[in-house]
């Protein structure tokens, strides 16, 4: 049976759950004794009786005691609140955990009493420290609109860094009480973007790239925050949230509109409205929606009149969007390529290298940009070749102006527009992985970033073995992730390596306690807001935190915390609501020798 103590479910009635089990060992007539559907654990055989613990009867663990000649349960602690933990038998008493303390059952008075114990210590494990190799711990990175700085969060933390020479800013220092990130600079260079849960609910603020008073923009307590980004001109910012809405949120007035919102989620990655950008003129957004058959699809919106639109069908994958900088062709990614191998086991039919990049023609009339060459349409000026001051659409008839991009089908991620073409990131190795998806905090180094031109339709290789990059917003400058490796180079052909950051000025002073807090918080309002019941099985949501959160300051060890955030949500009495990661202290492990075993073949067998 499985042991309730680290499952973080309370009150399991389930399969699984724990009895006691008696017998002999020469008649090996084995027995259960407790038959109560919970759990029963720890038994401790003290003379005619035998002690255990149980949440029998409100769900509980208490101390509990059977007696063999009478085959009564008798209890022993009454306690409602927190559970008796880990009850260790000695000569007279019983030691046990209760709520943060050790406590001592006596067998001859059955009382119960505290054991005061003081440890001094400098608590080194929690002690305010200065952070090592901060670049191991990047959740999201940017550039600066010329590439000139690279804009990082690091470990909750925004730093701003050059990518050659210059000072490094620490725009949000000593921080560690709050979490901050999704850090990205505007096109006009004046204001850093971030989400952080200072208030206690995430919140979207402006600060100066180089740190300063923060200004807040939104005060409605968004959920699960992600993906900020700038309109072009810099007005507006849009992001999507744990409801799967997309909004827009007007930087000056701090007004939030919700562009739409979605309804479904695969149960895993993939869910409401994860993929979308802006057009050059900052008129209209493209993005990404998933719909009921797990198939997200294009949209347009347009921010003057407030219209929707759409692009493609639900019976096609479809992601990724992003506009030419001249504004004429809409590009993203889509798995329309069906062209299955057979497996050589089972002779299934297997669909691998799905995904091409397609080519929104947008305004009706225009030429396709594969079109051949016509004298006559060389004569228009280079001012008309371009929309991107007031892009046009045609908001009818799509499909009729879409063109698969004459690339390599293949496995396909973050497609991004540039001059003359368009970026994207290709997996050349399968993987036994359905889920797959590329965001800043993907440390593999097992993927290739091509260029594919329009005007030559030649698809190139210009780095190889990286994880996630980004653009300038003059788009002529990247940053690249690959593994913990972090650079800043021109676009075009580059190696893993080439324009690396130096890290050597980023001092991030660290606040453990500060930090336990800030996630014991977080974890307590994913909780809140993923939880698949609203009502949160009936609990007092709030309540259950202030039970448990009083502990946080006297954790010694991360470990500490992820068992007392393991504790809090087992109270809703639910699976696979595990905790699990951070910084863990780990002794040091001592090998030993396990005994062998001689194996011979006898009459075709072997025997061992």
């Amino acid at each position: 049976r499985i042991s309730r103590e680290f499952r973080n479910w309370k009150r399991y009635k389930g399969g699984m759950a724990q009895d006691i089990w008696v017998g002999e060992i020469s008649k090996g007539d084995y027995r259960p004794i407790t038959k109560f559907r919970g759990t029963d654990n720890f038994p401790m055989w003290h003379e005619s009786g035998l002690y255990f613990t149980s949440d029998s009867i409100d769900g509980t663990m208490n101390l509990y005691r059977y007696d063999f000649k009478t085959e009564q349960f008798t209890q022993l602690t009454k306690y409602n609140d927190y559970d008796v933990k880990y009850p260790s038998l000695g000569p007279n008493h019983i030691v046990y955990q209760y709520a943060g303390s050790l406590y001592l059952y006596d067998l001859n008075s059955g009382q119960s009493k505290q054991v005061p114990i003081e440890i001094p210590s400098d608590r080194t494990l929690v002690r305010r420290f200065l952070l090592e190799n901060p670049e191991k711990y990047v959740y999201t990175f940017d550039l600066s609109p010329k590439g000139k700085r690279a804009l990082l969060n690091i470990r909750g933390e925004i730093v701003n860094m050059p990518t050659e020479k210059g000072v490094t800013y620490h725009v949000t220092p000593n921080s560690s009480a709050s979490r901050e990130k999704s850090a990205i600079w505007s096109p006009d260079g004046k204001w850093i973007a971030f989400f952080s849960d200072k208030t206690g609910e995430e919140e979207l603020y402006l600060v100066s790239p180089t740190g300063g008073e923060w200004k807040q923009i939104t005060k409605n307590g968004f959920a699960f925050c992600t993906n900020p980004k700038w309109s072009p001109n810099s007005k507006f910012i849009i992001f999507h949230d744990k409801f799967m809405r997309l909004n827009l949120v007007d930087v000056a007035s701090g007004t939030i509109k919700v562009v739409d919102q979605g309804e479904y989620d695969d149960a895993w990655y993939e869910w409401g409205i994860q993929t979308y950008c802006w057009s050059p003129d900052s008129r209209w957004i493209a993005y990404s929606k998933m719909e009921q058959s797990l198939y997200p699809s294009i949209f347009l919106y347009n921010v003057q009149t407030k219209e929707h639109f759409r692009v493609t069908s639900s019976m096609t994958k479809d992601w990724s969007p992003s506009f030419s900088p001249d504004g004429k062709y809409l590009y993203f990614l889509s798995n329309r390529t069906f062209k299955p191998i057979m497996g050589f086991v089972d002779q299934n039919h297997i669909f691998l290298n799905m995904t091409k990049p397609y080519i929104l023609i947008l305004k009706e009339g225009d030429l396709s940009p594969f079109a051949p060459a016509n004298d006559a349409d060389q004569e228009k000026s280079a001012a008309e070749e371009s929309r991107a001051d007031k892009v046009l659409i045609t908001t009818e008839n799509f499909s009729e102006r879409n063109i698969p991009a004459p690339v390599k089908a293949g496995n396909l991620f973050r497609l991004e527009a540039v001059d003359g073409g368009l970026l994207y990131l290709k997996k050349t190795e399968n993987e036994f992985l359905k889920y797959q998806f590329v965001n800043d905090e993907n440390q593999a180094r097992n993927l290739e970033l091509h260029r594919f031109t329009l005007k030559d339709q030649k698809d190139e290789t210009l780095m190889e073995g990286i994880g996630q990059y980004h653009l300038s917003a003059d788009k002529k400058r990247l940053i690249y992730r690959a593994g913990n490796k972090f650079g800043v180079v021109d676009l075009g052909k580059a190696k893993v390596g080439d324009g690396a950051l130096n890290f050597k000025n980023v001092t991030l002073w660290i606040d453990k306690l500060a930090e336990f807090k800030q996630m014991f918080a977080e974890a307590w309002r994913i909780e809140r807001d993923w939880f698949y019941d609203p009502n949160m099985h009936g609990l007092n949501w709030s309540k259950v935190r202030k039970f448990y959160e009083k502990f946080v300051p006297f954790c010694g060890t991360r470990g500490d915390l992820n068992y007392l955030i393991g504790e809090m949500i087992a109270e809703l009495n639910a699976g696979h609501t595990y905790v699990y990661g951070g910084d863990l202290e780990h002794g040091k492990s001592v090998s030993c020798g396990l005994l062998g075993a001689d194996f011979s073949m006898e009459n075709g067998y072997p025997k061992m």
